[in-house]
């Protein structure tokens, strides 16, 4: 059986400006949690990404060249030893607390001349699941793939993302997304949504299942 390291990083937060005093009250809009979840994503990524030092050789090293395989790189580079990422943030009486794991794996292709070898990264995910004071509200699936143009060696990173928002465990929205930038998934594509389940064979009962195992077994 493989072993678990479980990596916590807790980060309490009084409050976020952006909300102001006066959102934070007993009863928190949809518009204000998923902002909150957005952004506890991008604090964490960002302190990964942060402590990232300049590549040693450029070349050999753009296989996490693109700011998401290099954060996941770095977060879940471990193939036998599987991390759970884990933060809270508190807001007055309300918590809301961000598990996530991830997949990161790069292997070796065939460039285009004989004998020609390069680094890609094949395997890139990571699924966030969100739970305000102890229940599920949001799932997020992310996923990176590999494009191509006419030399193998020279490709890009595309990302999807899948937002699934629950309520009282009870899917209610589902909400996809395309990258068209290094950050934020900035274009809608609810047209791909249950190609992009069947393809990737998402579960969303086992998905809800898992969330609350790992909040069981890891937070209380």
């Amino acid at each position: 059986m493989k072993q678990t390291v479980i990596i916590l990083s807790i980060c309490i937060m009084a409050s976020i400006t952006s909300f102001g005093q006066t959102k934070l009250k007993k009863n928190l809009s949809r518009d204000d949690i998923g902002t909150m979840c957005r952004t506890m994503s991008d604090e964490y990524r960002s302190n990964i990404l942060n402590k990232i030092p300049p590549p040693i050789n450029e070349e050999f090293d753009k296989a996490t060249s693109h700011w998401f395989p290099a954060y996941l790189n770095e977060a879940y580079n471990s193939t036998d030893i599987p991390e759970i990422h884990i933060n809270e943030m508190r807001l007055n009486e309300h918590k809301l607390l961000r598990i996530a794991e991830g997949k990161f794996r790069i292997e070796e292709g065939d460039g285009y001349m004989k004998g020609e070898k390069y680094r890609i990264p094949a395997e890139m995910s990571e699924t966030e699941y969100f739970f305000l004071n102890g229940k599920l509200i949001k799932i997020v699936i992310t996923k990176g793939e590999t494009d191509y143009n006419a030399l193998p060696q020279n490709y890009w990173i595309t990302m999807r993302q899948l937002d699934l928002i629950y309520e009282e465990d009870k899917l209610i929205k589902k909400t996809a997304y395309f990258y068209l930038d290094q950050w934020y998934p900035s274009a809608k594509r609810d047209d791909w949504i249950e190609s992009f389940i069947k393809y990737n064979n998402i579960n969303v009962d086992i998905l809800i299942e898992r969330a609350y195992f790992l909040m069981n077994e890891l937070v209380n």
